[in-house]
């Protein structure tokens, strides 16, 4: 599990740059991962629907490059699961459920 809040300056995630630079800090995650991709949003205020767009992208083009498909978990997002977040996700051609923990599972259809 990878602590979004370490990785960032601000508790209030809102521009697509800092979603870049998150999906750069947890490349390497990504190639030790065998399955899935857990990031902890503990400590995170909120995000915008365009950090969550760029973060899916990033997160994508990751996926891709190693072969594979999108298998995402954000556990303690902050805020609710929305149809917002459902649209972004199937712009991306994926599925967002949450868990009964609250954790937010984002993979394929």
């Amino acid at each position: 599990m990878i602590g979004i809040a370490d990785m960032v300056a601000f508790k209030l995630l809102v521009t697509r740059t800092t979603a870049r630079n998150v999906g750069a800090g947890i490349a390497e995650a990504l190639n030790e991962s065998a399955e899935s991709l857990a990031l902890d949003f503990a400590g995170i205020q909120g995000f915008t629907p365009s950090f969550f767009d760029e973060l899916l992208h990033s997160m994508g083009e990751l996926s891709q490059s190693h072969g594979r498909d999108l298998l995402l978990e954000l556990a303690n997002p902050p805020a609710e699961l929305s149809s917002v977040h459902e649209a972004i996700a199937r712009a991306h051609g994926l599925r967002i459920t949450e868990a009964d923990g609250g954790s937010w599972l984002i993979g394929p259809p």
